[in-house]
């Protein structure tokens, strides 16, 4: 592993760069990534139960 000290500006323009240089379906590919791993971060707003129509028997 390799680590490199550099400033936030540098860092930013090589993910540009990289994003860049990709095929517009890979950078797609990558959204659709980056959409289905951003559902695993907490969030204020809970989903409600979807126990909303239950038919109990007395």
């Amino acid at each position: 592993m390799k680590i490199e000290f550099r400033s936030k500006e540098e860092s930013n323009a090589d993910q540009e760069q990289y994003f860049l240089a990709l095929k517009p379906e890979e950078r797609f590919y990558l959204f659709l990534d980056m959409m289905y791993n951003l559902r695993k971060f907490p969030t204020k707003n809970q989903q409600k139960s979807k126990d909303n129509f239950i038919i109990k028997r007395p």
